[in-house]
């Protein structure tokens, strides 16, 4: 029987609406925060698999230990399929956050992790979308710093999958801040971050990858760093070319790697990629010995290498324009 004063098609549409709002109530999923969570759910990512990653850098573990922080991986029916924790007081793992991948894994980003009684030497930790990752960081699982606020937890994802980690305040042996820059594969990349797997500074503060990157029409990419010290000149700049398939030069930025200014701010500069895989770096700071800041434009193209420059000669060749005082 149908209800007096409704029609035929208003009670099909109120039932179909009824039937609606409780199979979507029966299929709602309430995840509740595990034992030790300090911030369960602070960040969630959904991946392309359907399944999602949930992050609690607060969370402390069964011992006690507080803030080793937790990532945790379900599926798209709420089952856990994986968690991967600090060990460590203050480790926070995920602090960083997540960054997903095109390929459909993801990067877990963790700065404060804590390498022994190495304090804040930081992790980035390369885990399966499917799979996720289990136990705890660690130096046999992720890509770290070996010094004291080394903070490694930055990167860039690069067009063909590889991505590139970026720590300006590694330190190199017992020289503070020298800046390394790491190419990972698409598969990832662990172990510590040295001198023998890296594009490093020499001096202290030279803070190498302090920019970021600018990624070219190519896939290959420019590492700019401002505060590269040329010799006794503090604050030269310089930038560097790197392949988008095998990296930068394992080696120290120098004049036969990079494009380096010889005045102080000379390469505060500004990438501009062009659409054949050549660049434009535009120095409006560059000085032209006693007259400063007048500026310079390099167009840097993808055949050849700039003259004086070996290393980096074998790729681009760039012709530098400079401004005249009026």
């Amino acid at each position: 029987m149908r209800a007096a004063g409704i029609s035929g098609s208003i009670a099909k549409t109120f039932l179909t609406w009824l039937f609606f709002i409780i199979t979507a109530s029966a299929a709602q999923i309430d995840i509740p925060p595990p034992a030790g969570s300090g911030a369960f759910g602070m960040n969630v990512y959904a991946l392309a698999s359907g399944n999602y990653v949930v992050t609690d850098p607060s969370w402390d573990s069964a011992g006690g230990v507080v803030n080793v922080g937790a990532v945790y991986l379900y599926s798209p029916s709420g089952t856990l399929i994986s968690v991967v924790s600090g060990s460590t007081a203050n480790d926070g793992i995920g602090s960083n956050g997540v960054y997903l991948l095109a390929n459909g894994n993801f990067v877990i980003a963790s700065q404060f992790w804590n390498n022994g009684a190495i304090t804040s030497a930081g992790a980035l930790t390369y885990c399966s979308g499917t799979t996720g990752c289990s136990g705890t960081v660690s130096v046999a699982n992720s890509l770290v710093g070996t010094s004291n606020f080394d903070r490694v937890s930055a990167m860039v994802e690069l067009p063909n999958g590889s991505y590139v980690a970026l720590t300006p305040r590694w330190t190199k042996g017992v020289i503070a801040q020298v800046g390394a820059v790491t190419f990972c594969p698409a598969s990832g990349c662990i172990g510590p971050i040295t001198a023998a797997n890296s594009l490093t500074g020499s001096t202290a503060n030279d803070r190498v990858g302090s920019e970021g990157i600018t990624i070219l029409s190519d896939g290959d990419f420019v590492v700019s760093t401002y505060f590269w010290n040329n010799g006794a000149v503090e604050d030269a700049g310089a930038a560097t070319f790197c392949s988008g398939t095998s990296g930068c030069p394992i080696a120290s930025v120098s004049p036969t790697n990079s494009v380096v200014g010889s005045a102080r701010d000379d390469l505060q500069s500004k990438i501009l990629p062009l659409p054949n895989g050549d660049f434009v770096v535009a120095s409006p700071f560059w000085d032209s010995g006693a007259t400063t800041d007048l500026g310079a434009v390099r167009h840097c193209s993808g055949t050849r290498g700039p003259p004086h420059q070996r290393e980096f000669a074998r790729r681009y060749h760039c012709r530098r324009f400079r401004g005249q005082r009026i």
